[in-house]
């Protein structure tokens, strides 16, 4: 499978809390995590903030910003050397898990009907989306103009893969994902 550095994969899952976020936010997807080199990727848990090996043996989607379609242009080493900076910065100051602004996002997705407003810019703990959103966001491109990293959803990743105006590449996609 296709996973460089600076994907955004999106997995699916069936335990209590990733049903939990699937019914929440109307999505297939329940959590986002971003590939780092040699099979390690960057992700936000329960724990907090993890790099780690993870195996992809669940339906999964890999997402490529175009920017990252050909690793090396000069484009593409800034924007990997500014992920890089990012995560290494996360390293050595790791998040935790915001579990306020889990269910602040959970109350806000099922009272808005997935209609989510702009924040404060100041950042905290984070959930898995709102990490990879964060990162990207650090990197110079901006995912999602004036939403605040903080209210990004799986849901809200996968859109900018499969949706009517793509951000992403979708680069792979299991076959229970289609």
């Amino acid at each position: 499978m296709p996973v460089q550095f600076g994907d955004v994969v999106l997995v699916h899952g069936e335990e209590f809390l990733s049903n939990l976020i699937r019914v929440v936010t109307r999505s297939y997807w329940s959590h986002a995590m971003l590939a780092l080199e040699g099979g390690w990727f960057a992700q936000m848990g329960q724990s907090g903030f993890t790099i780690s090996r993870v195996p992809l043996n669940r339906p999964i989607a890999v997402l490529r910003h175009p920017s990252l379609l050909n690793p090396y242009t000069r484009e593409a080493q800034q924007i990997m050397n500014r992920i890089r900076a990012t995560i290494d910065y996360l390293r050595k100051n790791p998040p935790q898990f915001d579990y306020y602004n889990f269910f602040r996002l959970g109350v806000k997705l099922v009272q808005e009907q997935m209609a989510v407003s702009v924040a404060g810019k100041k950042m905290g703990p984070f959930v898995c989306s709102a990490l990879v959103d964060y990162v990207y966001e650090q990197a110079g491109i901006d995912l999602q103009p004036d939403q605040d990293p903080r209210d990004t959803t799986p849901a809200n990743l996968a859109e900018l893969g499969f949706g009517d105006n793509p951000v992403f590449k979708v680069v792979y996609a299991s076959k229970k994902s289609r």
